[in-house]
């Protein structure tokens, strides 16, 4: 998914699950990759955030439904890349869930936000 663009360059993302499905029965996790790739001609300093709805969590507890991080510095045609395991809750539907990710670009030096890019992305889970 392109999250920016502009006649400078633009900040670009990939997300994939793998498996491509969450089956509560198994109680494994799908791992998120998340991939941010700077395609300015400079450098920038990056934060991300990803939100999970009722039923997912970050941790097998099931306690973690957030998680915030800052990047750092990505330097021009480079690649971060991000895994976060996602678990099912107790309960959960057959359903799609949606999950937000959020990319910050921040001034170098400071925590000040320049720009926010987000998007949504489902994820298939069955509970059986």
């Amino acid at each position: 998914f392109k999250l920016f663009s502009c006649s400078h360059g633009s900040t670009h993302g990939r997300t994939s699950f793998f498996p491509l499905r969450l089956v509560a029965a198994r109680k494994e996790p799908v791992q998120l990759t998340v991939d941010i790739i700077n395609t300015h001609p400079e450098s920038r300093v990056y934060s991300i955030e990803v939100e999970l709805p009722r039923g997912l969590a970050l941790d097998r507890a099931g306690h973690k439904a957030s998680d915030r991080k800052q990047l750092g510095e990505i330097l021009p045609r480079q690649e971060k890349r991000l895994y976060y395991n996602i678990f099912t809750k107790a309960g959960v539907d057959t359903d799609e869930y949606p999950i937000d990710i959020v990319v910050h670009e921040h001034r170098k030096g400071s925590t000040d936000i320049e720009q926010s890019f987000s998007k949504r992305i489902a994820l298939q889970a069955q509970n059986r």
